[in-house]
């Protein structure tokens, strides 16, 4: 795959942007290119990071998503004035936040934030009330 959605040979980006029609029918691009101001904002559309799941190797889906609970982790640290891990007190919001928001399952969970399984789960289930 790729990092841009522009660099994927079948993109019909290409087409909206430069006038090529191979991909896209007249009448739908022009529907789409109407809900957008410019070029740019449609460029910029495409670029924004999407947390979705689509048909990608199950690797690289877990490294999506430890790659998300590490941004939740350092944002949590930062939040908190935390500079070293040792200095975390109270696991439990790290994990609620990492339940949230990170889709890891909860023994992942449990390895990142050296706790026992049997910690996520009440966590997990206080949160469900």
């Amino acid at each position: 795959m790729v990092q841009k959605i522009q660099d994927y040979p079948w993109c019909s980006m290409a087409e909206y942007l430069e006038g090529n029609n191979f991909l896209v029918d007249e009448e739908e691009k022009e529907l789409i290119l109407d809900r957008f101001n410019s070029d740019d904002e449609f460029r910029k559309f495409h670029d924004i990071e999407d947390q979705r799941e689509y048909l990608e190797l199950r690797e690289e889906l877990e490294e999506k998503k430890e790659n998300r609970a590490i941004e939740i982790i350092e944002a949590h640290f930062i939040e908190k004035g935390i500079h070293d891990k040792r200095q975390l007190k109270d696991k439990e919001e790290l994990i609620s936040r990492l339940l949230k928001q990170s889709k890891l399952s909860y023994r992942k969970i449990a390895q990142i934030t050296e706790t026992s399984l049997n910690t996520v789960y009440l966590v997990s289930k206080n949160l469900k009330g």
